[in-house]
């Protein structure tokens, strides 16, 4: 069940991110996008601390380093177009 709520959302998220790139309001759905990811990013922690559930630490390890290189990525395409 969790599995398929975390599916369905970081499937939106990503959903957003991308049609986010094709239009001139794009910052402000990227940071949506951040703050969501980062909403289940703190949620994954914070169930996996207070349950002892280190495979689920780790997968909120994994998002986060996932959401660090996408950021990383659309900065670099942002300062990129800007030049």
């Amino acid at each position: 069940m969790w599995d398929d709520i975390l599916e369905m959302v970081l499937e939106f998220i990503l959903e957003i991110s991308v049609d986010a790139a094709d239009h001139k309001g794009k910052g402000i759905l990227i940071g949506l996008a951040t703050f969501v990811w980062l909403a289940v990013i703190i949620l994954l922690f914070w169930v996996g601390i207070t349950e002892g559930d280190i495979p689920l630490i780790a997968f909120g390890i994994i998002l986060l380093a996932a959401l660090a290189f996408w950021l990383y990525v659309k900065i670099k395409r942002y300062y990129k177009a800007k030049k």
